[in-house]
């Protein structure tokens, strides 16, 4: 009778209830703590690998400013050009397509037909049997009379030209996410590595990591050169985070430790991110990063705490000082208790986990006016 007694006690006591909940529920809670401070996440996946990063990798357009350029200029064309230009893009997502899109809303004498978006290109179609296309510059040039391939002029463009017409250059300027100098500051001051890889001008992405402190910036890249580079990073050890907001920027999400992306980004960029933050801020970033490294401590203590429950309760169960009732109250004290620390996630306030607005910080300005930024616009990646 004794012996069925201690058995059942010890049945109970080894139950690894605590065990099981270590890790799922400090997922859940840190996944609903993250969804009221506005970022989203797949799986519990993301937040242990946004826990290991040491590198943090931006892309300049829609993610280290706003995406949301307008027109500052246009270089050549004629209206028939402008229209034209208009209509295909507003075909596109892209953030730079629709500041072009906006130029012209009566489209109804032109008829486009076989519009492909090229990712880091731009957009091709055919007007009266005639090519066309809208992006970057040196692609755009190939079609055109001009062939001129300079790529950095100062400022960012969208190109335009029909085949063996002129190229007509839209310039276009954007404004730097308000909180993005203290997000990069805080980054750094963690110990994160910095990097901007862009598709822009060499220009405006070298004045953007200028205003934010930011040593390494490449420009100019396609999507298959920013996820050259992210492996090239990974293969020397190091655990990337890329934040990323366009279809251009899908191959790199993919190919990093952890991605993140804006919810103002392309259906595709949201589609191959772990984590999307809603907002114009990027203090979202420094957020998503600070609750995954608590709630890595957080499961390292569950872990702790359910291991320390079996010593101690499993002796003397085995010796016959627990009774089954004992056990069974023991038993779900520990998962309690499991439960309860990960709750802690919830204490910690947004501004505890909010960058702390660096002292030289810019305020939010329009690229294009900063006198300490010159023109910076954004380009069609």
């Amino acid at each position: 009778h004794t012996s069925i007694y201690v058995s059942i006690a010890v049945l109970i006591i080894t139950c690894p209830c605590a065990l099981g909940l270590a890790v799922p529920i400090a997922q859940v809670v840190a996944a609903n703590r993250l969804y009221r401070c506005g970022v989203m996440v797949k799986d519990g996946a993301a937040l242990e690998k946004l826990a290991e990063v040491d590198t943090a990798v931006f892309d300049k357009t829609g993610t280290l400013t706003l995406g949301a350029p307008h027109i500052s200029g246009i270089a050549g064309g004629s209206d028939t050009d402008h229209a034209l230009a208009s209509l295909l893009a507003g075909l596109s997502s892209h953030p730079a397509a629709k500041a072009v899109a906006r130029l012209h809303e009566n489209h109804s004498s032109l008829l486009l037909s076989d519009v492909v978006e090229h990712a880091g290109f731009g957009m091709e179609a055919l007007w009266k049997a005639k090519q066309i296309r809208l992006g970057r510059r040196d692609w755009v040039a190939e079609i055109s009379a001009s062939h001129s391939l300079a790529t950095d002029h100062g400022f960012s463009e969208v190109c335009f030209a029909v085949a063996g017409g002129d190229l007509v250059s839209f310039r276009l300027s954007d404004t730097m996410r308000a909180d993005a100098a203290s997000t990069v500051s805080a980054l750094r001051a963690a110990g994160l590595d910095l990097e901007i890889l862009s598709g822009d001008a060499d220009t405006p992405v070298q004045d953007v990591a200028a205003a934010l402190g930011v040593s390494r910036a490449r420009s100019a890249l396609k999507p298959a050169d920013k996820v050259a580079r992210i492996e090239e990073l990974q293969h020397a050890g190091h655990k990337v985070l890329y934040a990323g907001d366009g279809l251009n920027d899908a191959p790199a999400l993919s190919a990093a430790h952890v991605s993140i992306a804006p919810a103002s980004g392309s259906d595709v960029g949201r589609a191959s991110s772990d984590l999307v933050f809603t907002g114009k801020g990027l203090g979202s970033i420094m957020i998503a990063w600070s609750v995954a490294r608590r709630t890595g401590r957080i499961v390292r203590q569950n872990f702790a705490l359910a291991i320390s429950y079996n010593c101690i309760a499993i002796p003397f169960a085995v010796l016959g000082y627990v009774t089954p009732l004992i056990a069974a109250i023991a038993m779900s004290a520990s998962s309690i208790v499991v439960v309860a620390n990960s709750l802690r996630l919830n204490l910690v306030s947004r501004n505890e986990m909010l960058p702390v607005p660096a002292a030289a910080a810019p305020a939010q300005t329009d690229l294009e006016h900063d006198p300490q930024t010159h023109t910076r616009q954004e380009v069609m990646e």
